[in-house]
């Protein structure tokens, strides 16, 4: 993850918490296999950092991820996320930039180009390397 992606631990605990869409391994399908989205939010957790998840292909809540909550619906995007850092850039997130907000920090740590928020591959650059 990028450094200063989330400072504190306390920070996001009293705020607004990061959001982590599209959990699946490939994008625009419903494969959980080798994602690396619950890793992520599994070692946030452990660091003691609540996380939402939310992805299209999800019909309920991603087993072993209890601590984490499972949004159905983006809309509470608005409202509850401070980071968030898109996965994958599934075909259903295109209505996403409606969301953002000057208080929050986008990220995308999809595989391609960035459609949605500065990319952590090549911070800067829309183009991954």
């Amino acid at each position: 993850m990028p450094d200063g992606l989330f400072e504190s631990p306390c920070e996001y605990k009293r705020n607004r918490l990061p959001l982590f869409p599209g959990m699946t391994y490939k994008r625009n399908v419903n494969d959980f296999r080798e994602s690396p989205g619950p890793k992520v939010a599994e070692a946030l957790i452990a660091l003691g950092i609540s996380v939402f998840y939310h992805d299209p292909y999800l019909t309920e809540a991603l087993p072993g991820l209890g601590a984490a909550v499972w949004l159905e619906d983006l809309t509470l995007v608005k409202n509850t996320a401070g980071a968030v850092v898109i996965l994958q850039e599934h075909r259903e997130y295109g209505h996403l930039e409606q969301f953002q907000s000057g208080e929050d920090r986008w990220f995308s740590a999809a595989p391609g180009i960035a459609h949605l928020g500065q990319s952590i591959w090549a911070p800067g650059s829309e183009e991954r390397e």
